[in-house]
């Protein structure tokens, strides 16, 4: 998933009991989650979750989805989980 977080795909986080992974896709604006099954990404699951958001929007929406969805965020997002960073 690591290898993964680069140019076109930015790694947000594990969900769901780490059963899924929330990506953006820079290319289509938009943010993907992903299940996992087996130890391996399930790309048949694959799922746009929210829809034409630039890179800086990403942020909101990590923040909407809030704390407890995520097991594990990636540090470049883990700030604006915390209330004291809200954006409002």
């Amino acid at each position: 998933m690591l290898e993964n977080d680069k140019d076109t795909w930015l790694l947000i986080g594990l969900t769901e009991g780490a059963t899924a992974v929330l990506t953006y896709n820079r290319l289509m604006n938009s943010i993907t989650r992903t299940p996992i099954e087996h130890d391996s990404l399930d790309g048949n699951g694959c799922r746009q979750i929210d829809h034409r958001r630039t890179e800086g929007q990403v942020l909101e929406s990590v923040q909407q989805l809030g704390k407890e969805y995520f097991d594990w965020a990636h540090p470049r997002y883990r700030l604006v989980l915390d209330a004291e960073y809200w954006v409002e």
